[in-house]
């Protein structure tokens, strides 16, 4: 699977890398806005935590993500009314115009550029109050991702041992071994 340079900028145009993008939770991905559903005319950059990836039937990824900054200030005021308190869901459009029929609201995007939190967070637009909400993301992805913990062995609940042995073993069809098979068979 191709992985594309960290922020470099790929487009549906583009297939292999497109269709090879490696997208994981935790990373950033910064969509530009001016080639998404959304109904904007700017030219402008917006920034989304990836929580999930989602393989659809067409083999098109769903994102799921926080949005948290954007470059123009009347957008992203825009962009928190609609994905401030939900996760955004990024449909990564397979062409242009996008030929998904899913019911689902999602924001198709045709290009976007995949960043480490590391590298991302120094990035001129990004609120200084998203840096600490961020840090919680990160911490429910890693607390999300830890294995279910098991029970010591004197928490887990034992089994009784049967008090009686059974008389004769059980068989199809009820005692014995007549019933429903001797009616079968006649």
């Amino acid at each position: 699977m191709v992985t594309a340079r960290e922020g470099a900028e790929v487009t549906v145009d583009d297939k292999d890398e497109w269709t090879g993008l490696a997208i994981e939770p935790g990373q950033i991905l910064e969509v530009f806005m001016g080639s998404t559903s959304y109904d904007v005319v700017s030219d402008v950059w917006a920034a989304f935590f990836v929580t999930e990836v989602q393989t659809d039937i067409d083999g098109s990824y769903t994102i799921v993500a926080h949005y948290f900054a954007c470059e123009e200030e009347a957008l992203a005021n825009e962009l928190s009314k609609d994905f401030g308190r939900v996760q955004a869901r990024l449909h990564l459009c397979l062409s242009r115009p996008c030929m998904d029929t899913s019911e689902e609201k999602r924001l198709h995007v045709t290009r976007l550029r995949v960043w480490s939190w590391d590298t991302f967070k120094t990035t001129d637009y990004v609120p200084k109050e998203m840096l600490a909400q961020v840090k919680k993301w990160q911490k429910e992805l890693k607390k999300g991702a830890k294995a279910p913990e098991r029970l010591e062995p004197s928490a887990k609940k034992l089994r009784k041992p049967a008090l009686k042995t059974p008389a004769s073993p059980a068989t199809p069809g009820g005692v014995g071994g007549s019933g429903l098979t001797e009616e079968m068979n006649r």
